[in-house]
């Protein structure tokens, strides 16, 4: 099975994840992804959103973005 994806896709990480597999958001531990709290990329999916699609599947965020621009990470409990 899949443990870990890595998504970093300059602001359109919410669509790749809504594109998926549901089979592997189910199956992975953990998702690191590049993540906004404020637009730069036009038509950007920001880090709220994000992190509401995936506590759909179980995820929580491991920390709270410090930057508005930053590496974060969830994982499914």
């Amino acid at each position: 099975g899949i443990d870990h994806i890595v998504i970093d896709t300059q602001g359109t990480e919410l669509k790749v994840l809504q594109g998926m597999p549901v089979e592997l958001l189910e199956q992975a531990s953990y998702i690191t992804l590049e993540a906004s709290t404020v637009g730069i990329y036009e038509g950007q999916d920001l880090y709220e959103d994000i992190k509401k699609f995936l506590a759909k599947y179980g995820y929580r965020a491991m920390w709270q973005p410090v930057s508005p621009h930053a590496d974060l990470s969830f994982k499914r409990l």
